[in-house]
């Protein structure tokens, strides 16, 4: 639900490695033998998509068909596997969705605001965030003064200016009392709290990932063992504090595929995360039953799977199509979807109005990502044309192909039968004195190279007189 590059056609937080620039130090042309450079991470589009569409059933299956007493058959097929075969409780496979989300989000824009440094990665996430909320809401307004009523909000009758800007400003997320328009908006204070602690962290995070990381959970605990100790009006930010886990484990992910935080401390860290969460469901901070705990647990795995197998995906348009606009669709289906459903119920049979319910949605999705979304997205670039700080990161490169993981770090090249030292060794362990037949390849910069293009070169072999005369010299002198 992010964004960064100002592109019509892609997302920042999905970008590997830019194909242009890497097509220009190959000669245009790519290696035999290669994969297909690639764009986007198309585990995190398929994950976007689906949990996009998971959230719309959700909201169908358990808020606005019990409420008008319908019960179609594919509900009660999908609702069997959420409640008896995944063991969802009183959720659904829906529930799925949200940790879904979260552990993308946290995979992807900590690796973003390493790159991007703490002021550019600010202004992309404000204006990646609000133009769509502040659509949202107006739209919401404007179902209410119809005399319908968004799904999941506030059963209001009229809306005040303070309800408005309550809603622009997610206040609902960490102040109590606060009546809201749009239901699902509660992660975009989880959303927007991660990317706080973010920027705060950032020079810590790029240094030393493993304390940064740590820091973060120190201050979930603090939160959560304090939440019983204050009044009441503190206990909505301790609800939203308490999800911060779900992001931090991807965000663990990131650290451990980009080689900053060893695997057994990613590991010690994901079951800190765990405890976390689940002693924040024994408290009771925003859960009714224990089904979050396992929904989380099988996000995580689908997760894994899908990070695994990302070298092994194909592009889909549609896969695309959808991953692009999985936050209009997020926050619209509330304000436009289940308004028209209330609206078209009442002529027509449930099912001739779903699916024209479902064409509106698409509508006005395309509608606000074509006008709103994509046109902010080209101004935070023009916005954020700054030069690039000194100390970067590459997102994490997924695929067979070594991870390049800091610009001040260097790859390995061959000099003669054996490596330089990579990134982190020590050259005083490793030096050699230099073959005078095959003298050592210089060190290349981790930000020259792309996926794909880099090729170890071969040293000469002195195969024939010319070369063994070259040689000869060599030794000569």
């Amino acid at each position: 639900m992010t964004d960064t590059s100002g592109s019509s056609r892609s997302r920042p937080e999905d970008k590997v490695d830019p194909p242009a620039r890497a097509e220009a130090h190959s000669g245009g042309a790519r290696p035999k033998g290669r994969p297909a450079l690639r764009s986007r991470i198309l585990f995190t589009d398929i994950g976007r998509a689906i949990g996009a569409l998971l959230v719309v059933y959700s909201q169908l299956s358990v808020g606005w068909l019990p409420a008008h007493h319908y019960a179609p058959g594919f509900i009660t097929v999908l609702d069997w596997a959420g409640r008896f075969a995944l063991r969802l409780d009183a959720a659904d496979i829906g529930e799925i969705a949200v940790p879904m989300f979260f552990l993308i989000s946290g995979f992807v824009v900590t690796a973003v605001a390493v790159q991007e440094g703490a002021g550019r990665f600010a202004v992309r996430r404000l204006l990646r965030v609000y133009p769509v909320l502040i659509v949202a809401v107006l739209l919401g307004v404007g179902v209410v003064a119809l005399g319908l009523h968004p799904l999941g909000g506030a059963p209001v009758q009229h809306v005040t200016p303070a309800m408005v800007l309550a809603d622009i400003g997610l206040n609902g997320s960490f102040v109590g009392g606060q009546q809201n328009l749009l239901g699902v908006a509660w992660t975009l204070g989880v959303e927007l709290l991660f990317y706080v602690l973010v920027i705060c962290l950032l020079p810590v995070l790029r240094r030393v990932t493993w304390y940064a990381i740590l820091v973060e959970l120190a201050l979930v605990a603090l939160v959560l063992a304090a939440a019983h100790t204050l009044d009441a009006g503190f206990r909505p930010f301790a609800v939203t504090v308490s999800f911060l886990p779900v992001i931090i484990i991807g965000q663990l992910a990131w650290a451990v595929r980009s080689r900053r935080v060893r695997v057994r401390v990613g590991v010690a860290f994901g079951a800190a995360c765990w405890l976390l969460y689940v002693a924040a469901s024994l408290m009771g901070l925003g859960r009714s039953d224990d089904s979050y705990n396992l929904a989380l647990a099988y996000a995580v795995l689908l997760f894994a799977i899908g990070l695994m197998v990302e070298p092994r995906i194909r592009p889909s348009r549609w896969i695309t199509f959808l991953a692009d606009r999985s936050y209009e669709i997020y926050l619209l289906q509330c304000v436009v979807l289940f308004p028209a459903l209330d609206f078209l119920v009442r002529s027509v049979p449930f099912g001739v109005a779903l699916p024209v319910a479902l064409l509106v949605m698409m509508g006005v999705v395309e509608v606000v990502y074509r006008l709103v979304d994509r046109p902010v997205r080209r101004l935070a670039g023009r916005l954020t044309r700054l030069p690039v700080e000194a100390e970067t990161t590459q997102l994490p490169v997924l695929s067979d192909v070594p991870d390049v993981t800091d610009a001040t770090d260097v790859l390995p090249r061959f000099t003669g039968d054996r490596f330089a030292p990579g990134p982190g060794a020590s050259p005083a362990r490793h030096a050699r004195p230099p073959s005078p037949l095959r003298p050592p390849l210089p060190l290349v910069p981790a930000s020259e190279v792309r996926r794909g293009v880099l090729e170890p070169p071969t040293p000469a072999r002195a195969t024939n007189g010319r070369h063994r005369r070259q040689d000869a010299g060599v030794m000569e002198r």
